[in-house]
């Protein structure tokens, strides 16, 4: 079904991206952010080979060698996999310590204390620093909670994910994909068919991710 603009609201991820850019400019005005909506661009596109979920890619995008603003983008392999309102803000403290000119990351992975701060200021609790991100690993906290219910954030319209196991299946090979936890970092490796039915637990009882 289309509308009156032509624009078929079944197939299209404008609703997606216009949810995500209103929830960034609500950030900023609850929590008093320097950083300004038009900076921020969003965009959805696939992790590749990538683990992650989103990132943040700050003066990325140029009108002019003078105007550059930055990209949040959604992974669209995790769309329906992952806390979303909670990825916006995560990558939104990263926006913050851009504008104020604080290095969060080192080898565009590693989240430093500096991150840390950010995202405990804007409501998230961080785990405990691990290996492979740091204090990369977040979640939503109270204020994280109570902000995304004040703002009447929209989870469902981000029930929709590319496929990401359609090439394993179109050449019908076994190739084992890995499973990560995002508490402890525990590893298995699955095949695609498998994960087409569901992601599996950890022995922890957190439900894996996979990449």
């Amino acid at each position: 079904m289309k509308t009156a603009a032509g624009i078929n609201n079944g197939a299209s991820i404008q609703p997606l991206v216009a949810e995500a850019e209103r929830i960034v400019a609500e950030c900023i005005k609850h929590f008093g952010l320097k950083t300004k909506p038009e900076q921020v661009s969003i965009t959805v596109a696939s992790a590749g080979q990538k683990s992650a979920l989103g990132w943040f890619w700050g003066d990325s995008w140029h009108k002019t060698k003078a105007a550059a603003w930055h990209e949040i983008n959604l992974c669209s392999e995790h769309l329906d996999s992952c806390d979303v309102g909670e990825l916006i803000i995560h990558e939104m403290a990263h926006a913050e310590n851009h504008t104020l000119e604080i290095r969060d990351c080192t080898g565009g992975r590693m989240h430093n204390k500096k991150f840390k701060v950010m995202a405990e200021r804007l409501g998230l609790i961080v785990a405990p620093r691990s290996k492979s991100v740091g204090f990369g690993y977040t979640k939503r906290g109270p204020e994280a909670e109570k902000f995304l219910q004040k703002v009447n954030f929209n989870p469902a319209i981000f029930l929709r994910h590319r496929n990401r196991h359609v090439a394993a299946a179109k050449s019908g090979g076994t190739r084992m994909l890995k499973c990560e936890c995002p508490k402890c970092e525990y590893l298995v490796r699955v095949t695609a068919k498998w994960l087409a039915i569901g992601t599996p637990v950890c022995p922890c009882g957190t439900k894996m991710k996979a990449s």
